[in-house]
């Protein structure tokens, strides 16, 4: 792999898209870096990108450097921002599942029991939803008003969903 320099600015290029792009010029097979240099093609080793964490940060690229006559990626590891942040959370919340036994396992006897003494004197429709939801959907209406009914937060709702995706039953 090679990179290029078009008015100032580096960016990948292959010995074949030399040969395409200078059809009327014959190139050796194996041409040296002097004879590279004169169409302002250098050589190109990449790079890994730096160790993160990918949770709150993200790696950006950011260009190229020559160092030695050879150009590598440079990345630049920036914190994620809140809006960033917020999506992926959205994301990770979207793909909780579990089953309603799994729910109810990861809940336990004391907060299920919370929900099944509500479900005595609560409106049918309510107890619609208490009794339909059977597969658990972490952004779903059915199990927000499960949530909201054993005083869970938004965290506890999520360790609530990661514990039950861990119970076999």
């Amino acid at each position: 792999m090679y990179v290029k320099i078009t008015n100032g600015t580096p960016e990948r290029y292959t010995l074949r898209a030399l040969r395409k792009d200078n059809p009327n010029t014959s190139f050796p097979a194996e041409p040296t870096a002097a004879l590279l240099a004169g169409w302002e093609v250098f050589p190109f080793a990449s790079v890994e990108p730096p160790a993160h964490d990918s949770a709150t940060q993200v790696v950006e690229h950011n260009g190229y450097a020559e160092t030695g006559g050879t150009y590598t990626d440079v990345y630049v590891v920036r914190d994620k921002t809140a809006d960033e942040l917020a999506a992926a959370l959205a994301t990770a919340r979207a793909r909780m599942r579990c089953s309603s036994m799994q729910g109810i396992l990861a809940l336990g006897e004391a907060k299920w029991g919370e929900v099944q003494t509500y479900r005595e004197t609560a409106a049918w429709s309510e107890r619609m939803i208490i009794d339909s939801a059977q597969d658990w959907h972490r952004t779903s209406a059915k199990i927000q008003f499960i949530g909201y009914l054993i005083g869970f937060n938004d965290e506890q709702m999520d360790t609530m969903f990661i514990t039950a995706s861990e119970v076999t039953a």
